[in-house]
């Protein structure tokens, strides 16, 4: 036995390939000449890690399963510190210090395997293994820990570093978190630096500490041109705040204080020409390890995938499922109280009386009571500023005299309740030090009494809380204050979630540098387990997915806009994109519609049929034009569709939501690999889409393998509906002679029993209601949606003897207007001299519905630009346009429409588009035109005379006649 053994470790060696089922993760452990040798593998990746008493620990291999690659060269570094022995007698020398993991003096001490689990109290649910293994010399211990996790996720390393002296401190004034002897071979690294995705053929040198440190680089998926690649990113902030010099200095500072992060990545960089790195920034962050103390150290992700950039991202977000603790990620719908604060409606009456009734019309989740509810002024329409104002956790605001009344309140009436809550106690800059464990310790305690008194569920955390203390005290210095703050809070978050599995908590993006940059974002060692974070860099609520993927975790976007009930279902799908989203507007302007749709669409995806599925981890299936190039500058995510899906884990069922996101369609319908499906599978496709007329369009769409639908696409047609949205079910075929494809969410249960060639449904489901089932039959290839009628006890029956199909027609095959924004097409428009120069511009006060034009500065007179646009279908078209009548230097314009011929019709007369009164915006009505072939159409816009050069387009509208 002891020699078979033997032969798998060393096939192990020669192979890294561990076949395991269930995939489950496997940590193996062996005795070796010398040492301990151990294997850490799931379904995409194999870590071999290595002690020596003559070699130190290392890693030996990095295993890309799927590519059957072994990245790691002989050169690798589990770590390197640099820094000194600062004696606690002032008149003793300090000491240098360079502790390696290669060093030939490290004496191994012990080793654990353990689980890891979702939490305490959700102790039942494995997520992977982890191997701790503690080594140590005569003056320090690093505890390694390397996090493996089920399936096809990655792993996570970290290390706790002990200062063993009694009498010194220990400072790592700079250090190589880790080195990767990895390949440089024909590559394309793609990073993220201010929310932005960039891409490069060559090296990622150390980022800058100019420019405020906006090219500070975040993450690195690399991808060799021979489809297969790695991915590492260190979890640390977004950037690092320098001082304030004056303690709760709050204006802009006058001198230079946006520092790096705590650390960054670097790839075969000029210093570094041969490794991978993670490396300290030591202006930014200098552990500092009193006398005896232990202290965790940077930790940083690793993974591996094969195939295009778009794998190399799943591959990312398929390890933060697991490593974040994920679980019950269906998108929750918050309503936000900021606004109606300032305008004095925080009250007892607004919020039972106007408040409540709209959010349960339309399907809101949680209530957040924001910043002011234990600080508020007098008039309880502002905040109190000072010291620690916002600590105490009871309502002092008028409108609420009992936060436990109004929790109860919300409670009853099917919400859960959300506190802004600050964690340092004050606003920006001020409060309690949150490097302080006693801090947290005592603000643990208060949330738990919240939780308890309150049945809180969500805290929003804000404000710059991570400032830095530029005095040393006894339990922090200045070089790793605001590490502390980072790590130590989110410890202290992820112990409170570790006991309430359902407490959520949000992280903004304010809380490491005061004042507000425009673009910033928080970074992964803000975010607590399966919480959510803010978002910036995006024009739409819908960009968050694509600037998420691959850097931040999908199942923790948070929306700050998009939540607020609109007629236009695909604004609505939109914010499904999102783990939670926020509407703040007053409840009182909300309109019917946007309430009537928002509220069915709701309810339907409440289902405990489509719930069980967007429970589980988002798979982006397009993110707009050419975002799966190789070269990230040749991707636009501001160019629609937006599509991704959800399955179940055996892959039988999946939900597909495909959305304009509130913009355009500048691109036909097309085919869309779905990429994400079983290949060995087929399925039946139905089109379960809730149009702008309240209208499910229920149409079956045909049967496909999933080789199909993974690699040919699913055709997928926005100009279907009345609103560019679509929504598609997916079920696997059963050998059966009838079978159901899908149900609606007024029927909770059912049962299918074939008789014959009859299938019978008995069913439950909401007493006196009626449900939608779709049946497939297998003669006919066909499906049909059936209604199912409950009696008062949620009881029903239906018996189909044939499938006879009776799709709902398209609302957007009957001719409904077409309307396309002009701003939308300017990325593909012609100029007729290059000098011309194009953008988009705000329509200011003229504009109800406060919209961008797409203006244009000619140069002379005859000059043009052509706006390339797309119809879905050939017909007669009525066409009008709609601009902006301006004070400005406008000129006067002729539009006009060009054939797939070339022959050239004028849309009505010219338009003066200049005044010298009341700026307006008008519409004309520009005749008729004839598309023989649905596809491109273009629109001329000429100046045609005036005394100005500015002409601008808003929207076109073409009606079907």
């Amino acid at each position: 036995m002891k020699k078979r053994a033997i032969y798998i470790i060393i096939l192990i060696h020669l192979f890294g390939i561990l076949k395991i089922q269930a995939s489950q993760a496997v940590i193996t452990e062996s005795t070796i000449a010398g040492g301990k040798n151990w294997i850490l593998s799931n379904d995409v990746v194999l870590f071999e890690i290595e002690f020596k008493q003559t070699s130190g620990i290392s890693l030996k291999q990095f295993f890309n399963k799927e590519a059957n690659k072994n990245y790691i060269g002989t050169n690798s570094l589990l770590f390197n510190y640099t820094g000194q022995f600062i004696s606690t007698n002032k008149n003793t020398v300090p000491i240098d210090f360079e502790y390696k993991a290669s060093d030939t003096n490290w004496t191994y001490k012990t080793h654990t395997i353990e689980n890891i689990v979702m939490s305490r109290s959700l102790n039942n649910t494995t997520l992977g293994k982890r191997l701790s293994v503690t080594i140590e010399k005569e003056n320090i211990q690093v505890k390694l820990v390397f996090e493996i996790f089920d399936g096809r996720s990655g792993l996570r390393y970290q290390n706790f570093i002990k200062n063993k002296k009694n009498n010194a401190k220990l400072m790592i004034e700079k250090s190589d978190v880790i080195s990767l002897d990895l390949p440089n071979n024909a590559h394309n690294i793609h990073y993220v630096t201010n929310s932005k995705w960039l891409s490069t053929t060559g090296n990622i040198d150390e980022s800058s500490m100019e420019n405020n440190a906006n090219d500070a680089v975040k993450c690195l998926i690399n991808l060799y041109n021979t489809n297969d690649g790695w991915y590492i990113a260190p979890e640390v902030n977004w950037k690092t705040q320098y001082g304030p010099e004056i303690p709760e200095k709050q204006e802009t500072p006058s001198y230079y204080y946006q520092l790096r992060p705590f650390a960054i990545p670097t790839a075969w960089s000029v210093k570094s020409s041969n490794l991978v790195k993670v490396i300290t920034c030591p202006e930014s962050f200098q552990l500092v390890l009193f006398p005896n103390e232990e202290f965790e150290y940077i930790a940083v992700n690793i993974t591996a995938f094969k195939g295009d950039i778009v794998d190399g991202k799943m591959a990312v977000e398929e390890h933060f499922r697991k490593r974040f603790r994920f679980h019950n990620t269906t998108t929750s719908l918050m309503i936000n109280d900021w606004d109606w604060f300032r305008n004095g409606l925080r009250t007892e009456d607004y919020f039972y009386n106007t408040v409540f009734p709209k959010a349960k019309r339309a399907g809101y989740d949680l209530i957040l009571i924001d910043d002011g509810w234990n600080n508020s002024t007098t008039d309880g329409k502002w905040i109190t500023d000072n010291d620690y104002t916002r600590d105490p956790i009871v309502s002092n605001t008028p409108g609420i005299p009992s936060m436990k009344i109004m929790a109860d309140s919300i409670k009853k009436n099917g919400f859960k309740l959300g506190l802004w809550y600050s964690n340092s106690g004050g606003g920006h800059n001020k409060g309690h030090d949150l490097a302080d464990p006693t801090v947290l310790a005592n603000k643990k305690i208060m949330l738990q009494t919240m939780i308890h008194d309150y049945d809180l569920k969500h805290q929003a955390v804000d404000l710059t809380q991570y400032w830095q203390n530029l005095d040393e005290t006894s339990y922090s210095h200045p070089s790793d204050n605001v590490y502390r703050k980072d790590v130590l809070s989110r410890n202290m978050m992820n112990d409170i979630v570790e006991d309430n599995p359902d407490y959520e908590i949000k992280v903004t993006s304010e809380l490491d540098l005061y004042p507000n940059p425009g673009d910033r974002m928080t970074e992964l060692v803000h975010l607590p387990n399966n919480g959510w974070m803010t978002i910036t860099g995006a024009n739409k609520p819908i960009d968050g997915i694509g600037i998420h993927f691959g850097h931040l975790p999908l199942n923790a976007i948070y929306l700050g806009s998009g939540g607020d009930p609109t007629p236009n279902a695909d604004e609505l799908y939109a914010v499904l994109s999102a783990r939670d989203v926020k509407a703040y507007k007053l409840p009182t302007n909300w309109s019917d519609a946007g309430l009537n749709l928002f509220g069915l669409l709701n309810t339907w995806r409440k289902g405990a049929r489509v719930k069980v599925l967007t429970d589980n981890i988002v798979r982006p299936v397009f993110l707009g034009q050419g975002w799966t190039n190789a070269d990230a500058a040749k991707w636009d995510r501001e160019v629609a569709p937006y599509i991704w899906m959800y399955t179940n884990d055996e892959k039988s069922s999946a939900f597909l939501i495909a959305t304009a996101g509130g913009r355009s369609v500048v691109v036909p319908s097309s085919n869309y690999p779905l990429r994400w499906l079983d290949n060995s599978k087929t399925y039946l496709v139905e089109d379960v889409t809730l149009d702008d007329t309240d209208i499910f369009t229920y149409a079956f769409k045909g049967k496909y393998t999933g080789s199909e639908l993974n690699t040919n696409g699913l055709n997928i047609n926005l100009y279907e509906n009345t609103s560019p949205a679509k929504a598609y079910w997916f079920q696997e075929l059963k050998n059966k002679e009838k079978q159901v494809i899908f149900a609606d969410q007024n029927i909770t249960s059912y049962t299918e029993t074939i008789q014959g060639n009859d299938l019978i449904i008995n069913a439950d489901g909401v007493p006196n209601s009626t449900g939608v089932i779709v049946i497939y039959g297998k003669t006919e290839d066909d499906a049909m949606t059936c209604n199912l009628t409950f009696n008062n006890q949620g009881i029903a029956q239906l018996t189909i003897s044939t499938i006879t199909n009776n799709d709902v027609p398209f609302p957007g095959d009957s001719g409904d207007p077409i309307r396309l924004e002009f701003e939308n097409f300017q990325t593909t428009i012609e100029k007729s001299n290059q000098n011309i120069a194009v953008s988009a511009v705000n329509n200011g006060n003229p504009d109800s519905e406060n919209g961008q034009s797409s203006l244009a500065k000619m140069i002379a007179v005859g000059d043009s630009v052509i706006y390339k646009m797309t119809l879905p279908f050939a017909g007669q078209y009525n066409v009008k346009i709609n601009y902006k009548i301006s004070l400005s230097s406008r000129g006067v314009a002729q539009f006009s429409y060009v054939d797939s011929s070339g022959k050239q019709t004028l849309l009505g007369g010219t338009q003066n588009q200049a005044t010298t009164s009341t700026e307006t915006m008008t519409t004309f009505d520009a005749g008729n035109i004839t598309v023989n072939t649905a596809g491109t159409v273009k629109i001329v816009m000429k100046l045609v005379g005036g005394s100005g050069t500015w002409l601008s387009g808003n929207y076109i509208i073409f009606t079907k006649e």
